[in-house]
């Protein structure tokens, strides 16, 4: 393995669309591991689907370890749903207690614009890149916000505390800027290595 290259576990719950996502992490310079345990040098959390379903799948053993792993400043990027699931709660079909890594609540898109919000939207952060969304909760603007996109209403497109990240867009159905924000990633996998 390159110095530039970092080992990123792509974490199969079952709930996410990996063969894209595998894709893109290793056209950002990434070595997957596609695989249901939580370790490695960095974690991928993809997403497609209802957070309480997607909590289900993940078990509390894999939630647990997931936390542990945060706290321990070890890179996670969450992605689509993956990124919802950091926050502490969701009001998607009842409310669900999420994994707390991010405060603040994912909420439903108001009834006031089309649901769901799908396709490209241009960021305000992160080099305001044009990315690609699929969906219809979101979060509002929290301290941990590093880019936003509108729809209607200002929404959390990106999260970052510490080596903790989520992107509420598809990277993998970005083209070059989403493969840009991975290889972001990747940077902080292979920095967290020293």
């Amino acid at each position: 393995m390159s110095e530039a290259r970092a080992r990123v576990t792509l974490l199969d719950y079952g709930v996410g669309n990996l063969r894209s996502v595998r894709r893109a992490l290793e056209a950002a310079g990434a070595e997957v591991d596609q695989s249901a345990d939580v370790g490695g040098e960095a974690i991928l959390l993809p997403g497609v689907g209802a957070f309480g379903a997607a909590l289900e799948r993940l078990g509390p053993g894999r939630v647990d370890e997931l936390r542990a792993w945060s706290r321990e400043g070890r890179p996670l990027l969450g992605i689509c749903l993956g990124m919802q699931l950091l926050f502490e709660e969701s009001h998607e079909h009842g409310v669900h207690r999420g994994l707390g890594l991010i405060p603040g609540v994912v909420e439903p898109l108001p009834t006031t614009v089309v649901v769901p919000h799908m396709g490209w939207a241009t960021l305000s952060g992160l080099g305001d890149p044009t990315v690609y969304f699929c969906h219809s909760f979101a979060a509002r603007p929290v301290p941990q916000t590093s880019a936003t996109a509108e729809h209607g209403v200002t929404i959390t497109a990106a999260v970052e505390q510490g080596r903790t990240w989520g992107f509420q867009f598809h990277p993998e159905k970005s083209g070059p800027a989403g493969i840009a924000l991975l290889r972001r990633f990747i940077e902080v996998a292979v920095r967290a290595r020293a």
